[in-house]
């Protein structure tokens, strides 16, 4: 699976379960699939807790797949991240330090950048790209 796809499946969860007008996952399954259902362990040590195919965090929830395909939701920001990535076991948990290290506080501060016109221009320029390309 690709990062993008990977990233739609993030966002019907952030929208909880809605996809351009349908209802496609009850809004209900989404609820107490992203509770904690069980508490996990893993090789002796308590993990996180654990919906139903998501890891619930305080931050929100993520999913994990083999070697560190990361999927995280953050519905207080509003934003969904995507991780790819060939892992080793010791390194799993990176994704997880960046996201509450690096990527939370850079989407939710409340301090502006400094104007700069021609970067609001290929801004545009991209988005606009991006919006012409299908995203299904």
């Amino acid at each position: 699976m690709c990062p993008r796809d990977l990233a739609k499946i993030g966002y019907l969860y952030l929208k909880g379960g809605h996809w351009y007008g349908e209802q496609i996952l009850s809004k209900e399954w989404v609820e107490a699939s992203t509770k904690r259902q069980i508490q996990m362990t893993w090789n002796g040590f308590v993990a996180d807790p654990y919906g139903y195919g998501w890891f619930v965090q305080p931050f929100g929830f993520h999913s994990l797949g083999y070697q560190g395909q990361y999927l995280f939701v953050l519905p207080a920001i509003e934003t969904v991240v995507v991780f790819t990535a060939e892992l080793a076991l010791h390194e799993l948990e990176l994704p997880i330090k960046w996201v509450r290290r690096y990527i939370i506080p850079a989407v939710a501060t409340t301090q502006f950048l400094p104007d700069d016109s021609a970067g609001m221009m290929t801004l545009r320029d991209e988005i606009q790209q991006f919006n012409a390309t299908p995203f299904w």
